[in-house]
């Protein structure tokens, strides 16, 4: 009974963090959507990790050159491409929304 109780417990803690994760990540989204700004980044990277593409960006904002990670949504970017990203302008390195592919050509980030 002891071992059921303990298995019951760490499901149920398990549930729990996922869902106040869930949570986090959604009011998170929401402020950079509501209070957000849009950038241009460049995609220097992709891989294939943990089950799925990743790519590393780099953009600039207020003169300061930034470099980003994440996985690379729906929009399937490739190495080369331009991005749209939305971030937090209190936080330009921190969690970020991209938005959509740019186009295909070459960067410039002077843009």
């Amino acid at each position: 009974m002891t071992q059921r109780f303990f298995i019951i417990i760490i499901i149920i803690s398990a549930i729990v963090i996922v869902i106040y994760q869930q949570i986090q990540d959604h009011k998170i989204a929401s402020t950079i959507i509501t209070n957000g700004v849009y950038c241009k980044a460049l995609v220097i990277d992709k891989e294939y990790s943990h089950g799925s593409d990743n790519i590393t960006f780099s953009y600039k904002y207020n003169g300061k050159t930034y470099t980003n990670y994440g996985p690379d949504t729906k929009i399937l970017p490739n190495k080369g491409d331009s991005i749209l990203i939305k971030f937090l302008p209190e936080d330009p390195d921190g969690s970020f929304i991209i938005a959509r592919r740019v186009y295909q050509r070459p960067y410039n980030q002077n843009e």
